[in-house]
């Protein structure tokens, strides 16, 4: 299994960081679909899947 790249949301790349909904994990509803995460320097990182936080280099 290869990762995913990390996810920029859009109102975080033209600096509306406040705006970003996607900072948070969300469920899409549909079974298999997930929204990303905003990996962007002002959010907090999120936990990973199994509950240990994740590393940033």
């Amino acid at each position: 299994m290869t990762s995913e790249p990390e996810y920029f949301s859009p109102r975080c790349a033209i600096g509306l960081h406040t705006d970003c909904a996607d900072a948070e994990p969300r469920d899409s509803g549909v079974p298999g679909v997930h929204h990303l995460v905003c990996a962007c320097a002002c959010h907090p990182t999120p936990p990973s899947r199994t509950g240990q936080p994740e590393e940033r280099e």
